[in-house]
């Protein structure tokens, strides 16, 4: 798995937006790891930068930005990515690369600023003045433009940040001043391996902390699941407890799948989710053991970590 160095939301998504790795990136680094269109995966062994083309699941495409073309081509999935490659390839100082990054943005003169403002470099006022300096007309429109843009990005408190890393198999996002405090989002994923398992159930490496709140839970069929008797479907749930608290597959065949957005609980306790061989329904574990197939589960909670004193 790469290292994550940015990321961010889409919504309810989170959006991998850079990853560095000692190897070039390959058709399985696809849409599930979180990348998108545009995502850039840096060689640090060979120094090469990727651009991320497709996200086709299984078969991603991946093209070498070995020019200012390619990294353009990567740049129009939006009018942020847009402004970023122009601001890349733009020669002359920064106030022409700015110039170049408005006139290429999509929209009208107010999105046009907004996305100056979004890719210019150095702080809050040195972004207004840049997209001031370079916005056209005279000066009450410039303020205008300037101002619009500013209520339509404006950040509640000027030190927030999104710091995005990978801690030990897993994804973390936390917004807030800075990468310890404020609303930090986990993701976990683990491809589980029910090869000659000889029980019913197999519980995942990283138990749920207390405290959290589960987003979504998913899993998915990789390797058809063998059992038999009345073992006949997989449960992501507690083994002594609700077994299919997460949901169920149809049957223990290849590809099928689990999707769930739980309802909002906070865990009193942690919580260890095993994949689990069940009867019809889920309801119990099935009469016999699992003896093959893998299973790939991932899950996104939440944890609040109190913000710093002021």
């Amino acid at each position: 798995m790469a290292n994550i160095i940015s990321s961010r939301f889409n919504g309810n998504t989170i959006e991998v937006t850079e990853v560095s790795s000692a190897s070039a990136p390959g058709v399985t680094d696809d849409t599930r790891y979180s990348y998108v269109i545009g995502t850039r995966w840096y060689d640090t062994t060979l120094k090469d930068t990727w651009i991320c083309m497709s996200t086709a699941f299984g078969a991603a495409v991946w093209e070498e930005a070995e020019d200012a073309s390619a990294i353009a081509s990567a740049a129009a999935a939006d009018a942020t990515s847009k402004a970023n490659a122009a601001i890349l390839t733009a020669s002359g100082d920064a106030s022409t690369k700015m110039s170049t990054a408005i006139s290429t943005a999509s929209g009208d003169a107010s999105t046009k600023m907004s996305t100056a403002i979004s890719t210019a470099s150095g702080d809050a006022s040195t972004k207004m003045s840049t997209a001031i300096s370079t916005a056209s007309g005279d000066a009450t429109s410039k303020a205008n433009a300037a101002q619009s843009a500013a209520i339509a990005g404006a950040s509640p408190r000027a030190n927030m940040t999104v710091n995005g890393s990978s801690v030990g198999g897993a994804r973390v996002l936390t917004v807030g001043p800075d990468a310890t405090h404020g609303l930090i989002t986990t993701v976990i994923e683990e491809l589980v391996d029910l090869t000659a398992l000889g029980a019913k159930f197999k519980a995942l490496s990283n138990p749920i902390p207390a405290g959290a709140v589960i987003r979504s839970v998913q899993g998915v069929i990789e390797e058809l699941v063998v059992a038999g008797g009345t073992t006949v479907l997989v449960t992501l749930g507690l083994n002594g407890g609700t077994v299919d608290k997460y949901g169920e597959t149809a049957n223990l065949t290849l590809n099928q799948k689990i999707d769930v957005i739980p309802a909002h609980a906070v865990l009193a306790a942690p919580e260890q989710i095993d994949v689990c061989g069940a009867i019809t329904g889920g309801a119990a574990l099935g009469d016999t053991n699992i003896s093959a197939g893998k299973v790939r589960v991932r899950i996104a909670y939440d944890v609040l970590a109190s913000l710093a004193s002021v």
